[in-house]
């Protein structure tokens, strides 16, 4: 863990020193701050979508084990697959976030398992989470509390559809 001081010295020509007070700070998130756990922290970072996407990974592999694909947690969501791929690029920012400050893997994440070909012929990579994290992942605070039964979720714009008040505020 690294700490930073930071002062400021201003010279005035008249010969006044101006001097800020030094301010130290750390680098780490989570670590030196009492009973923060890394887990809780990366998920207060973390979009509320890739919260999705990582909440349906945890559904998957509670039912089924490790070792599953975007398709499947597409289908598991009831959203595409490239809007799968966008909330992992949306996590994958938090993530190098997470691992400058740290110098640690972020503490919830997607790995690579290996590869399997689809009905397609397709090369698809399956994914796990970090080991025993999907049960953890579904103990987390979250403002919708989805379950296996309501998986499927509207787009942005059918929510905005639905705005009957026609603010702009989802309901």
């Amino acid at each position: 863990m690294k700490t930073i001081e930071i002062s400021l010295t201003i010279h005035l020509p008249d010969g006044v020193e101006l001097a800020s007070p030094v301010v130290k700070t750390t680098e780490h998130p989570a670590e030196g701050i009492p009973d923060v756990d890394p887990v809780d922290r990366f998920w207060r970072e973390i979009g509320p979508m890739a919260k999705e996407l990582f909440r349906a990974a945890a559904l998957i592999e509670t039912t089924t084990g490790p070792g599953y694909t975007f398709e499947d947690i597409a289908f598991k969501m009831g959203v595409d697959h490239s809007s799968v791929l966008a909330f992992n690029r949306n996590a994958g920012r938090t993530s190098t976030w997470w691992e400058r400050t740290t110098g640690t893997p972020p503490p919830i994440r997607l790995e690579e398992l290996d590869y399997v070909y689809d009905d397609s012929g397709a090369k698809r990579m399956r994914v796990k989470l970090v080991p025993e994290l999907a049960e953890r992942i579904l103990d987390l605070p979250y403002a919708e509390q989805v379950t296996d039964d309501d998986m499927t979720h509207k787009t942005d714009n059918e929510l905005l559809n639905d705005d009957q008040t026609g603010d702009g505020v989802r309901p």
